[in-house]
């Protein structure tokens, strides 16, 4: 069952879903906009992935296309609402996107060295 909820594919429909409910949040909510526009909450939810991924490699195509995939469906929806974007917000954002599997890659990393010791 986890192997199903942490495949690529299922990843990348989760971030299209998310960016969708992302932004309607964005526009129908003040306080549960605000808190998904935050970094911590995309980081936290990349945490997640990458712990429960069975590789690094699989955490960081999880969390890559997580991320990708809200990222492409939030600014279609601010396109079609006739939202506003800035530039910059865009450039941030992906920025971080393509960073995400670097992320991944170190929290897959340091729990493979943390369970390894004897305790």
């Amino acid at each position: 069952m986890k192997d199903k909820i942490l495949s690529p594919l299922s990843m990348f429909v989760a971030g299209l879903l998310l960016g969708v409910v992302s932004r309607l949040l964005d526009i129908y909510t003040q306080s549960l906009g605000d808190m998904f526009s935050q970094l911590s909450v995309w980081i936290l939810i990349g945490t997640v992935i990458s712990i429960y991924s069975k590789t690094e490699k699989k955490a960081m195509v999880n969390v890559f296309l997580l991320s990708i995939g809200m990222l492409i469906t939030y600014y279609i929806v601010v396109y079609l609402t006739h939202g506003w974007y800035d530039r910059w917000g865009i450039i941030g954002w992906t920025v971080f996107a393509c960073l995400t599997p670097f992320m991944a890659f170190s929290h897959g990393w340091q729990k493979k060295k943390v369970f390894s010791r004897k305790l």
